[in-house]
């Protein structure tokens, strides 16, 4: 039921994270601290499994930093400064709880290595937008957009990890090689920059794969939704002679990397359903073009290699006013006490865009607002909590 949901999501102007029910009532703003244009979120459950006590959830979210006005621009802005960072707090901690959390280097990555000086090191973070918790709440995945890739964040150990760098990618599909891509810089917001933005993150533990989005430029039409193979289950620990493989606490081969759907109005935020093998997304591309929507593609594996494909897009709903977040109840299964019947738990998905938090009726395919917020706000990531 709507009313059971608590929606977690984040305001990227007025600089808070907030909740409200998923029938609109009781809104309130749970943190203010430790947030500059927050933009993804993700809650721990693992400590809340066993003890059922509301204040083991821990909130993560990430910051992109403070604005700043883009060269040449009028009314442009820029975030290529690196002074984004991730926070951590018991999700109804208050403000007083919140820690900034540290960050450093992985010592598996040698000094003075191209892979040491791969962009964003230093410094480590320029700009978090989504982020992907671990099951067990070890490990947080996110994109990194003005810094180009595909990062982790090792809570036991403070490092951040670059495990895929864009410029790479781009540099491989152009016959160079990973020294020349590293050595090779693009201009700043170009087009070309921005088809290396990764901002879409989700993670699929049961079959070692991360999914990840390059939104291209505004309303280009040169999105795209990627996987690349990593291995969850291993130990991932520090090791120079396996610095710059997969299987250390290293990067992921970006020859393994592979392009799943491409020229899309503008993809953003992903979620995955295991159970059902689908994967959703929000687009905030063109209209004409099927943007500014939320999609899903059935996902399915190869028998021997283990690698995803996706099937034909499904255009679920549209209308949206820059659509961005995306969460649902459904990914609670496993860690909370829920109904029998969890074909509940797929029937709304709530959505955010530049105004609006959304609650999307997936089987009537329609929305309704639960939220309407006015020209100093901006909504951003989202995550839904039911209690019973």
């Amino acid at each position: 039921m709507a009313s059971e949901d608590i929606i977690i999501f984040l305001d990227a102007l007025e600089n808070t994270v907030n909740s409200i029910r998923g029938d609109g009532s009781a809104k309130k703003t749970l943190f203010t601290t430790g947030c500059v244009c927050p933009d993804g979120v993700g809650l721990d459950l693992s400590a809340y499994k066993d003890s059922k006590n509301p204040d083991d959830i821990v909130a993560w979210w990430g910051n992109i930093g403070a604005m700043k006005p883009c060269p040449g621009q009028k009314d442009g802005a820029d975030w290529h400064d690196a002074d984004g960072f991730l926070v951590r707090a018991p999700l109804f901690g208050g403000d007083a709880a919140v820690k900034r959390v540290e960050m450093t280097a992985p010592r598996s990555l040698i000094r003075g290595t191209a892979a040491f000086q791969a962009p964003g090191y230093p410094p480590l973070v320029t700009t978090v937008k989504q982020v992907a918790l671990s099951r067990n709440g070890r490990a947080v995945f996110f994109c990194d957009r003005e810094g180009h890739g595909v990062k982790k964040y090792n809570v036991d150990t403070k490092e951040v990890v670059p495990l895929l760098s864009s410029d790479v990618l781009a540099a491989l599909a152009d016959g160079l090689t990973e020294e020349e891509a590293r050595a090779s810089l693009v201009e700043p917001n170009s087009d070309e920059d921005k088809c290396r933005f990764c901002v879409g993150i989700t993670l699929d533990e049961k079959h070692n794969q991360i999914f990840f989005t390059l939104k291209g430029p505004s309303k280009g039409g040169k999105g795209r939704i990627l996987a690349a193979p990593y291995y969850f289950q291993r130990r991932h620990l520090a090791s120079i002679t396996a610095a710059n493989t997969s299987t250390s606490e290293g990067v992921i081969d970006p020859k393994t990397v592979v392009t799943l759907l491409d020229h899309l109005p503008e993809p953003i935020d992903l979620l995955l359903d295991s159970e059902e093998n689908y994967l959703y997304w929000t687009d905030r591309g063109d209209d004409a073009a099927g943007g500014n929507s939320l999609n899903r593609a059935p996902v399915t594996y190869d028998p021997c290699s283990g690698q995803p494909q996706l099937g034909e897009r499904e255009l679920l709903i549209r209308g949206f006013n820059e659509a961005i977040g995306l969460a649902w109840a459904a990914n609670l299964v496993d860690c909370m006490r829920l109904p029998k019947n969890k074909e509940t738990l797929r029937q709304y998905m709530y959505v955010t865009d530049m105004r609006h938090l959304w609650r999307c009726d997936l089987k009537a395919r329609t929305k309704e607002v639960v939220y309407k917020c006015g020209p100093r706000n901006v909504l951003t990531g989202v995550e839904v909590l039911r209690f019973f």
